[in-house]
């Protein structure tokens, strides 16, 4: 397995556009629209309604999710404190 697909859904066009950008940021791109229309149908049926599909090469994936686990780890290893402050 290479690569990771999504589908951003359409249920409304702001949430929608959110979750593209959040998907974006861990390094999907969007690659179509799925409109609902008869050239849409597998991929209606494997997500289960219309969006934004999306994919990701599953390396970098693993390497975003990486960087974000650490983002929250201190330099000795411990939990980060600024998550305690919250």
């Amino acid at each position: 397995c290479t690569r990771a697909e999504l589908l951003a859904i359409n249920d409304t066009d702001w949430y929608r556009d959110r979750l593209v950008k959040f998907y974006g940021r861990l390094g999907f791109v969007p690659v179509k629209e799925v409109e609902g229309g008869f050239e849409d149908l597998s991929d209606m049926l494997i997500f289960g309604g219309c969006g934004t599909k999306m994919e990701a090469s599953v390396v970098k994936l693993q390497a975003t999710g990486r960087n974000i686990v650490m983002s929250g780890v201190d330099d000795s290893g411990g939990a980060d404190r600024r998550s305690e402050r919250r």
